[in-house]
């Protein structure tokens, strides 16, 4: 309910008929078979950065194969960005690839954000989050906050999260929700967030437990995305609701569900990279369908380009090898617990 408000108090007239629109052009659009755009895109995914603090094994970032240069998106090209967007987009979400509050902007990106009534999320490892920081985030005007621990055991949170402490990542989800106390403010949400891994799955009971300890406004479990390979394969908790993963046999798994059906996220959503190229998703994270660059959106939005790619998702997705392998639209990914 308090989330359902959020989005409520920022649905201004234009907003909610440009999010009718978002739906009315996917509608005819599988209707007929060819993109139609009406619109302008409901929620857009900004990456503040690429770079991160940690080295976990099966992020592109953590493990060194993300075929992208390492850097910040500028305030000004952000500024630029939500400037386009801000009367059609509710959300903007800080976060792609890498920890969002390496960027030493975060804080003004956030609050520029809200100066145009924009919800603003940030999904982090909560590692650098000092009260300072946290306090002001929450004064900039934050509105949801998205930790992920993956386990609620130092041995286990150590095993996915190389370079950090779970002492300090708690610690971190503690100084959020004082200053956001403290300043009498209701936001931001606070989700902590365990991913799915086989090593932690029986440690879900002691998750929940230390949501409430944190008095977290939610507790969910994430099913986890890895490569393939046996690091990967290792790590998948196989026979599990909280698996979006299938083995097909002892050095092989795939998604449980590949059904050939579009994905409505190009009508709806934006995503942008720290330097400007727009790509369809967040699953593109090496950019292989990039279609253009951010200082022109609502063109490149409705452009020839990208309703090519919307084109192909309609009539065959699984003929697109990122799509192929994506989950969305086709199995549950998120369990909210709390």
């Amino acid at each position: 309910m308090k989330e359902f408000r959020l989005y409520l108090s920022h649905l201004t007239f234009r907003r909610a008929v440009n999010l009718a629109l978002c739906g009315i052009g996917y509608f005819f659009s599988r209707l007929f078979c060819k993109p139609f755009v009406f619109s302008m895109p409901y929620s857009v995914s900004l990456e503040p950065t690429t770079r991160c603090n940690l080295l976990c094994p099966e992020c592109p970032t953590g493990n060194g194969t993300l075929n992208r240069p390492l850097g910040d998106m500028s305030i000004s090209l952000f500024k630029s960005i939500i400037n386009q967007v801000s009367p059609y987009t509710t959300t903007v979400l800080l976060h792609f690839q890498g920890e969002p509050l390496l960027n030493g902007s975060i804080v003004d990106m956030v609050r520029y954000a809200t100066s145009k009534r924009i919800i603003t999320e940030i999904a982090t490892n909560a590692t650098l989050i000092t009260y300072p920081l946290a306090s002001n985030l929450v004064k900039a005007g934050i509105k949801k906050i998205v930790v992920s621990i993956d386990s609620p055991t130092e041995q286990e949170f150590g095993y996915y999260r190389k370079g950090a402490k779970l002492s300090d990542v708690l610690q971190g989800v503690k100084n959020i929700i004082e200053a956001r106390d403290l300043s009498g403010q209701r936001y931001p949400i606070v989700v902590l967030e365990m991913l799915a891994f086989k090593r932690s799955i029986n440690d879900i009971d002691k998750f929940i437990e230390l949501g409430r300890q944190l008095s977290v406004d939610k507790v969910r479990v994430k099913s986890v995305q890895v490569s393939s390979g046996k690091e990967g394969f290792k790590m998948i908790p196989f026979n599990s609701v909280y698996s979006r993963y299938r083995m097909d046999d002892k050095s092989a798994f795939s998604l449980k569900s590949i059904k050939n059906k579009p994905c409505s996220n190009p009508w709806f959503k934006l995503s942008v990279y720290h330097h400007g190229n727009v790509v369809p998703c967040c699953f593109d994270k090496s950019g292989e369908h990039v279609l253009g660059h951010a200082n022109d959106l609502k063109n490149v939005w409705k452009s020839d380009k990208y309703n090519f790619f919307r084109s192909k998702l309609l009539l065959n997705r699984n003929g697109i090898p990122l799509c192929s392998q994506c989950p969305q639209g086709r199995i549950k990914l998120d369990f909210e617990l709390k």
